[in-house]
């Protein structure tokens, strides 16, 4: 009996002290490095690992599993969806910001890419490395994109051109003469509102490099400070644009220029009653396609977008009618 009592203690002694020792049946999972931040351009860096008994179980952008495409190099498997990987290979990931490869050509390592954020704020990446008894998560900062400047504004065909002896609105009167007498009056034919119009309309701009480029606060985030562009002249010559030097600040609201107009006087006599006097100015308008270019002094990758210019000038010929 004391035997069999004494047997039963030293056995179960024995599983305790194993079940305390990691070293016999579990080595720890560790990464020679788990923290790391890029600069915008993004980068490449290594991770030994500490032994080969781990997969890569999900990948995780801004704390949002992401999908993209495996390929296990040793199980001779390529295919599509969460990010992960059993064995060696490769899983590759991209989105509008940033594109990312994870590579594990040895059992015990990693190498890690991330090409250069076009996001204007910081970006989090998460790897999960596990295996059936621990995870490591090895996480990474992709700092925010800046600093770019303007190059060059390329202009393209123009269309869209206002017909011959194209006229609008200027401005209008309702006069009363209450008198039995007519009564004469003198006005401007062209007024302040009579100036060359430039719009770059948001709901033209497009770009396949910078995220929500039609909204212009984000657009001006990438740039060091607003820019100006090189415009074409008001007038069209042989149907085609010239350039004579003139520049204004690019912007997605209208962006009005002075113009050089006549200063012409409309003078009428009202007779008694009620008149309508209605003045009309001649204008010039058109429409030309673009293509901007952005800059980074520091390396980063050329950025451009694309969009339609409207420009619209007074020709300094008017109408007037009279409605009693």
């Amino acid at each position: 009996m004391k035997f069999r009592t004494g047997f039963l203690f030293f056995l179960l002694s024995m599983l305790v002290l194993c079940g305390c020792n990691d070293d016999v049946f579990i080595e720890r999972l560790e990464a020679s490095q788990t923290e790391f931040r890029l600069p915008m351009l993004g980068g490449a860096f290594d991770v030994d690992l500490s032994h080969g008994d781990w997969r890569l179980d999900r990948v995780a952008v801004n704390h949002i599993d992401v999908d993209g495409e495996m390929i296990e190099e040793d199980l001779g498997v390529q295919r599509s969806g969460p990010l992960s990987l059993e064995g060696k290979g490769r899983a590759i990931h991209s989105n509008d910001n940033f594109a990312l490869s994870v590579s594990r050509p040895y059992d015990d390592f990693l190498h890690v890419y991330l090409s250069q954020s076009v996001a204007t704020r910081e970006m989090l990446v998460e790897l999960f490395l596990a295996n059936d008894y621990e995870e490591v998560v090895i996480t990474i900062v992709l700092e925010p994109c800046g600093g770019y400047r303007f190059d060059r504004i390329e202009y393209g065909q123009v269309y869209g051109v206002s017909g011959e002896g194209a006229v609008e609105e200027g401005w209008k009167v309702l006069f009363t003469n209450g008198g039995e007498a007519n009564v004469s009056q003198e006005w401007a034919v062209f007024n302040d509102d009579a100036a060359r119009t430039v719009s770059f309309p948001a709901s033209t701009i497009q770009s396949e490099d910078i995220p929500n480029a039609m909204w212009y606060d984000e657009l001006m985030k990438y740039v060091e400070e607003p820019f100006e562009v090189p415009l074409p002249e008001p007038f069209l010559l042989g149907g085609g644009l010239q350039f004579n030097g003139l520049k204004a600040p690019f912007a997605t609201k209208d962006i009005k220029l002075s113009a050089e107009l006549p200063d012409d006087k409309v003078a009428f006599s009202f007779a008694p009653g009620t008149t309508m006097l209605t003045v009309y100015w001649g204008y010039v308008e058109y429409w030309v396609d673009y293509t901007i270019w952005l800059v980074h002094d520091g390396g980063g990758k050329p950025l451009s977008f694309t969009g339609s210019m409207c420009s619209k000038t007074y020709d300094g010929t008017w109408i007037r009618t009279l409605d009693r």
